[in-house]
């Protein structure tokens, strides 16, 4: 079962005047997960009086699901204040929030990967004129085209994935991830080589104007076309990601990703004119 609890006080935020009642915000829910198989809305918090704070419906829980494993899904706008909750260190004991917590760490430090080896890259480029800029804006496109792809077909598989890995069924998860792996590469190989091909086109397109000259339009296109050759790997890297989180081995992409920082760092130093 999968309760949707809308809060009816929030005790970590101040309400505009022009905020949705709770009675409106509990009719979004019925409307957003209504017709989701195992979804129920719970108006628990709102017959509550006072702040909505989560111990209290943890505890009303407990009573009413003896025994049940209870699990919160919770944004990281709120994992990242955890400590300021309501008597926050008896949910802190549960086994199963430990084990969030556990699992949450190596997947919040991976995220970093990427903006961490941008930053070592632009650091090294700061030392050719224009190169660090021309870096920055063709990551932007990069970003763009590949980025929202990969991310939104890994968002899409990522609750599949999640499935199989409950049910231990490692056949439908090995079928799984092939199947989209071969897709996603079907479909990002060519986006990868007519963005490396017309790398120029698209920046002159969406860049020169102004005071941007041909010369920042070259220097960005060849830090773009170079960048297109790393979609294919990136697409990769982020589905397995996906499919070791769903099997609750953080680790290994935590692992993975701070070999590619080490990598980045090294192969910058050798490549510095």
């Amino acid at each position: 079962k999968f309760l949707i609890i809308p809060t009816n006080t929030p005790p970590h935020k101040e309400l505009e005047e022009n905020s949705p009642s709770p009675e409106q915000r509990l009719e979004f829910c019925r409307l957003a997960f209504g017709d989701i198989p195992g979804a129920e809305i719970s108006d628990m918090e709102l017959r509550r009086e006072g702040k909505s704070y989560t111990a209290d419906t943890v505890d009303a829980l407990r009573a009413e699901y003896p025994g049940a494993e209870l699990c919160i899904v919770m944004g990281t706008d709120m994992f990242l204040c955890f400590r300021t909750w309501y008597r926050w260190q008896p949910m802190l004991r549960h086994e199963g929030l430990r084990k969030i917590l556990r699992l949450a760490g190596p997947v919040l430090v991976s995220t970093w990967v990427q903006p961490l080896n941008l930053t070592v890259a632009t650091r090294y480029a700061s030392h050719i004129e224009g190169a660090a800029s021309a870096l920055e804006y063709a990551n932007t496109l990069y970003t763009i085209v590949a980025g929202v792809f990969v991310l939104s077909i890994a968002n899409v598989i990522f609750p599949e994935m999640s499935r199989y890995a409950a049910h231990e069924d490692e056949d439908a998860m090995g079928r799984s991830i092939s199947g989209t792996l071969s897709a996603m590469l079907f479909l990002l190989t060519p986006m990868a080589a007519g963005l490396a091909v017309l790398s120029r086109a698209v920046v002159r397109l969406l860049y020169e104007w102004g005071k941007w000259g041909a010369a920042s339009t070259e220097l960005t296109a060849g830090a773009l076309a170079f960048l297109s050759l790393g979609m294919l790997g990136y697409g990769v890297q982020i589905i397995l990601s996906r499919a070791f989180y769903a099997e609750q081995k953080g680790r290994v992409p935590l692992l993975a990703g701070a070999v590619s920082v080490i990598a980045n760092i090294i192969l910058c130093q050798l490549l510095m004119p």
